[in-house]
């Protein structure tokens, strides 16, 4: 009995021991499981952290380039710049997620206060040059009635002259053109605004008959054009005179400006 009892005690210490082996391993293995889940989300944590540092630093950037481009723009943008730095710091509190959502409408409000802006600006613009853009829009009406309503007589030399100056006011829109070719004087009729002597080849034949026109002239509201190099021996101030085909079309419709203003304060 004695010899049963000692091998039970034996037992019953031997499997302690072993017990305490395996809860001692098991805590090991515990303590081991805790420490790689910590280190893993230490990583998460550090991952999230540079992603918000990176989108803090896209954030500073979208405001900096907003305050760059309305400070040269001098635009102010009020209430609507206000709500756009309250979305973007809205964008800032809700992360990554939050970005895409709101993409869209950032870009349409964006574009609503540019867009006003720019009418704004465009508006002041008008208002502060009302004088400027009137005056522009009458010459414009001016010049577009000379075209239409005035009458020019081309003195040319020859029909390949006559078909190139043809040409020329069919491209610029000027409708009421006539023609002497290699003819002499005739007086032009009583409804000719403008006489223009054509010689841009430089030939000379005709400078005789120019002054001709130029001398016999008694209407004070009849303006003459010499197109070429130079009209010698006539008064420079009875006609005017240009040597190129790139301004013959300026100074066309400068003479015949000049015709309507003496028309307009001889009446």
């Amino acid at each position: 009995m004695m010899k049963i009892t000692k091998i039970l005690a034996c037992a019953f210490i031997l499997s302690c021991s072993v017990i305490g082996h395996a809860d001692e391993q098991t805590t090991v293995e515990n303590n081991t499981n805790y420490t790689q889940a910590i280190e893993k989300l230490e990583g998460e944590i550090s991952v999230l952290q540079s992603q918000k540092d990176n989108l803090d630093t896209q954030v500073a950037i979208m405001k900096e380039g907003i305050n760059t481009r309305f400070d040269q723009k001098n635009l102010e943008m009020k209430d609507d710049l206000y709500l756009i730095y309250s979305i973007i710091a809205l964008i800032t509190s809700l992360g990554i997620a939050g970005i895409l959502p709101l993409r869209s409408f950032i870009e349409k409000q964006a574009k609503s206060v540019a867009e006003e802006e720019v009418r704004k600006h465009v508006a002041d613009m008008v208002e502060a040059d009302k004088e400027k853009i009137i005056q522009l829009i009458e010459n414009q009406d001016l010049e577009l009635n000379i075209k239409k309503n005035s009458r020019i007589l081309v003195i040319c030399e020859t029909a390949e002259d006559q078909n190139e100056l043809t040409k020329f006011f069919q491209e610029v829109g000027i409708v009421n053109v006539s023609y002497i070719v290699n003819g002499g004087y005739s007086a032009p009729a009583s409804n000719i605004d403008l006489v223009l002597f054509d010689d841009h080849r430089d030939t000379k034949e005709q400078h005789d008959l120019f002054k001709e026109y130029i001398e016999k002239s008694t209407d004070s509201e009849l303006a003459f054009l010499f197109y070429g190099r130079a009209l010698m021996n006539v008064d420079r101030n009875k006609f005017n005179a240009t040597n190129s085909k790139f301004t013959l079309y300026e100074q066309i419709i400068t003479t015949l400006k000049y015709v309507e203003f003496k028309k307009q304060h001889s009446s």
